[in-house]
């Protein structure tokens, strides 16, 4: 909520599909949530996209440090053991 007690929203009009959006609010209040919410929701979801893109393009350096085994270093053992785990 903004200053004084009101909200910061603020109403917008969209066109959408009649039978798109009788379908989206039948969903919608079967989830027991209220088309803002949801459309809020979205909206970030699709901002969100954007950024994460970003961020995978961004190419990190590698560094690989080699590592002293703190116990037997037996990777064919490991692997078998692996192979006999009940799988989930």
């Amino acid at each position: 909520m903004g200053r004084g007690g009101k909200s910061r929203k603020k109403k917008r009009e969209i066109s959408v599909d009649p039978d798109l959006w009788e379908r989206f609010e039948k969903k919608v209040a079967a989830e027991g949530r209220t088309a803002s919410a949801v459309l809020e929701e979205l909206i970030r979801n699709y901002l969100l996209a954007d950024l994460f893109a970003g961020l995978a393009e961004e190419k990190a350096p590698l560094m690989v440090r080699p590592v002293k085994p703190v116990g037997p270093a037996d990777a064919g053992e490991e692997v078998w053991r692996m192979r006999n785990l009940p799988s989930i």
